[in-house]
């Protein structure tokens, strides 16, 4: 059965017009698809709160969807975009959506390459944000602020990327912004 993604974007993304749902404040559009990020959901919000407005490192977002996370990270001024997804499906979609804006990003299955230092961003499920971050521990030495999403305020929330800097919930989901420990 295939999706009609215009169907589905148009009932359910906020600012969502010709076609496209238009993210404020960044001033990009995302074409619908089959990328996790239609701005529907809160724990996309939360991120999308929680980003810095002005951002001067390399930003990695790990499980980018539509990629609208790391547009957004671009339009903040990062100076390199990474987005990773395990679906390629995602992947074409955010290259599509970053092609449309004009913005240089690199999305793919895997990082070409460890920043010496960076923002990552994650924002699925608990289960699989350990899961993603275990598999990425080439990247935990590199993150200078880390911000997740896709806790339920119910649950128990036991992790850790560092010193929690903030903390917001919305629609019963968690956000938090972490920095990195300092060295005693």
């Amino acid at each position: 059965m295939d999706i009609d993604w215009n169907k589905q974007w148009a009932l359910h993304a906020p600012n969502f017009q010709n076609g496209f749902a238009y993210v404020k404040p960044w001033g990009f559009r995302l074409q619908p698809g089959p990328g996790f990020g239609d701005l529907s959901h809160p724990t996309t919000r939360l991120m999308l709160e929680l980003m810095p407005k002005k951002i001067n490192l390399p930003v990695v977002d790990i499980g980018c969807g539509s990629g609208v996370l790391a547009l957004a990270a671009h339009f903040a001024g990062a100076p390199k975009v990474y987005g990773i997804d395990i679906d390629q499906d995602a992947i074409v979609h955010a290259q599509d959506n970053a092609k449309r804006n004009q913005a240089n990003i690199f999305f793919g299955k895997k990082l070409p390459c460890i920043p010496k230092r960076c923002l990552v961003l994650m924002n699925m499920i608990s289960s699989e944000q350990r899961v993603a971050w275990e598999a990425h521990k080439a990247l935990h030495s590199s993150v200078e602020i880390m911000i997740v999403s896709g806790f339920p305020t119910q649950e128990q929330v036991d992790v850790s990327y560092g010193e929690l800097t903030q903390k917001i919930e919305l629609e019963g989901w968690i956000g938090m912004k972490y920095k990195k420990k300092e060295q005693p």
